[in-house]
């Protein structure tokens, strides 16, 4: 997934540089006002929202975000402020109050709008079932994650695809964008602080196989080596251990410190709004879904635009001009040296020498003027008839090579 979606930025920017390249540098702004950058995004309901805010710009306003976040998922301005870090470069010549969409797109492009304000401010949210069983709870004995042999299961298979990091908090991956930028690439889905690290769940259990095992795979000790920020501690995940809970498992003892739940209405509300946030969640789904769709139907237009049989470049073109021109010059020789036998041949039988002189020397001069550009077209013909073909040839194996990109990927999802 992390690859599709670093596929779709380079399919953007490639579609975007070749026109940038002919508008030329006097008109490098039409070129940027006729992209959408908001295309690079590969959720809808993210693309959908920077469109509203800030159409056709690489750069919002964090006021103005803040502001299409509250209308479009109906949260509080506390929750937009606890997630402005995690959309902003910690550095110093960055500026406080604007966003960069490349920073925006950490989080929320990999989530979506709604798991990723729950992964930035109450990554709680993101335990599902867990939550809601503790939250519905009435005292802390039966609040519990798991009741049953399916949700030992699940725990199992949480365990497995969850990765421990000594030394490391929420906060100072926060303030490190590296290391978050590669988390979120490699498919990290939560963040939970525990005492002595930080406990990291991935949506793929092959993705801890690899980080755990450094003799298997050398994506820890690279994204280690990218990590270069003073005072942070060494990347080093490790299996979760036994004794320590997952992060479904410490949802029962962090419930009673991050929800206050004093009555039934307490959690009645509490409830409500979680289920609230995955109807959200759902339709940020539904969004992404019909975005995707919408891209699909474009890219099956230009494939079937691609796959026409006669499409060609404009050197195919003015090759065919020039073939055309020297067939035309060679018929039109041709024509005047037939023109100049008649002429000669008439010119023996008539009674007005001089008259007949002048017309042989107009049409030899006619038929000489002919040949000269007979034999212009055919030096044009022989000097660009190569390179008119290469650069043919090369977009016929373009096409052919997009052609068979586009299938391998369809056999490849189906």
């Amino acid at each position: 997934v992390a690859f599709q979606r670093v596929e779709r930025k380079l399919i953007v920017l490639l579609d975007f540089f070749p026109r940038a390249r002919s508008a030329g540098p006097k008109s490098w702004n039409a070129a940027l006002v006729a992209w959408s950058p908001e295309d690079l995004f590969s959720r809808g309901d993210l693309a959908m929202l920077w469109r509203e805010c800030s159409p056709r710009n690489l750069r919002v306003p964090m006021a103005v975000f803040q502001s299409a976040l509250r209308t479009s998922l109906g949260i509080r301005q506390e929750l937009c402020d606890v997630c402005g870090p995690w959309f902003q470069r910690g550095s110093a010549d960055s500026g406080k109050d604007s966003l960069e969409l490349a920073d925006v797109a950490i989080v929320l492009d990999a989530l979506g709008l709604t798991c990723g304000i729950a992964f930035c401010a109450r990554w709680e949210e993101l335990c599902g079932t867990a939550l809601a069983l503790s939250v519905a709870a009435e005292d802390t004995r039966p609040r519990r994650s798991f009741t049953s042999a399916g949700d030992l299961a699940l725990e199992r298979a949480e365990r497995r695809s969850t990765a421990f990091l000594p030394g490391w908090s929420r906060a100072s991956v926060c303030r490190c964008r590296t290391l978050l930028r590669g988390l979120m690439a490699l498919g990290a889905t939560l963040l939970c602080d525990c005492d002595d690290g930080m406990v990291v769940q991935f949506g793929d259990e092959g993705v801890v196989a690899s980080l755990v095992n450094t003799s298997v795979s050398g994506v820890a000790s690279k994204l280690a080596a990218s990590v270069s920020v003073d005072g942070l501690p060494g990347v080093v995940f490790k299996a979760l251990p036994t004794d320590r809970a997952t992060p479904s498992r410490c949802i029962a003892a962090l419930v009673p410190k991050s929800f206050p739940l004093k009555s039934a209405t307490d959690r009645y509300r509490c409830l409500a709004q979680l289920r609230a946030n995955k109807l959200r969640a759902v339709v940020d789904i539904v969004i992404a879904v019909d975005a995707l769709g919408a891209r699909l139907r474009i890219s099956k237009e230009r494939r079937t635009k691609i796959l026409l049989p006669d499409l060609h470049t404009q050197a195919w073109l003015k090759l065919e001009a020039a073939r055309s021109d020297c067939s035309k010059s060679q018929a039109d020789v041709l024509l005047r040296r037939q023109s100049v036998r008649q002429a000669m041949k008439a010119a023996t039988g008539s009674n007005s020498t001089a008259q007949a002189q002048l017309q042989i020397e107009r049409l030899t001069s006619e038929l000489e003027a002919a040949e000269r550009e007979q034999e212009r077209h055919r030096q044009l013909l022989e000097q660009q008839e190569p390179v008119w073909m290469e650069e043919e040839r090369n977009f016929q194996d373009g096409r052919y090579h997009r052609d068979l990109v586009h299938r391998q990927r369809l056999g490849a999802m189906l």
